[in-house]
């Protein structure tokens, strides 16, 4: 029963990994998705200003939401907005920038590396790997917009608690959840 619990969980990670990097992500403007041969100069200053925000739609804490376009079967069956996808930033390390999703005990785990042409899918529950896969950034989508924004500095690293101390998350392959006092980290700045 174990093993199959554990399946499932890989199978439900991989899932959401996969529709979240191929989910497009809803822009908030049209005007992103012109050329500058296109544009007007007042288009170019919207243009200019968007480049300025970040994608997500909606800051909760240490969480970020981001919208995915609805597909014309989800119109055709009458649904009038997306569900958001909300993250946490785990922050940088060595070029190399983490987001996460976490759903009960499993966390879905973005990370990509400077230029970030390739996004990694990790799928963890507390304290191991069950899942792993690399696919190219395809622009526009959710998991895209969401490695845009922490590379640009958009989005503030996350902090939890961890028997009552301040921590900062990182996840890894071999070591799994990887939680690191706040405290800490400064001293080490």
């Amino acid at each position: 029963m174990k093993v199959l619990f554990s399946v499932v969980k890989v199978v439900i990670g991989v899932a959401i990994g996969f529709l979240i990097l191929m989910g497009a992500y809803s822009y908030t403007t049209a005007d992103r998705g012109k050329s500058a041969d296109e544009a007007t100069e007042n288009e170019l200053e919207k243009i200019a200003e968007n480049f300025l925000k970040p994608y997500y739609s909606l800051k909760d804490g240490y969480e970020y939401g981001y919208e995915k376009v609805l597909s014309d079967a989800d119109v055709k069956a009458g649904k009038v907005a997306s569900t958001l996808i909300m993250f946490k930033y785990a922050g940088k390390k060595d070029n190399t920038y983490q987001v996460f999703n976490t759903d009960q005990s499993v966390y879905t785990v973005f990370q990509c590396k400077e230029p970030c042409e390739f996004i990694q899918i990790m799928t963890f529950d507390d304290s191991r790997i069950l899942s792993k896969e690399t696919m190219r950034a395809v622009y526009g989508s959710v998991a895209q917009v969401v490695m845009d924004d922490a590379r640009n500095g958009m989005l503030e690293q996350y902090v939890g608690e961890a028997t009552g101390v301040k921590v900062n998350v990182w996840f890894d392959e071999s070591k799994g959840v990887i939680a690191t006092p706040v405290n800490e980290i400064k001293k080490n700045i």
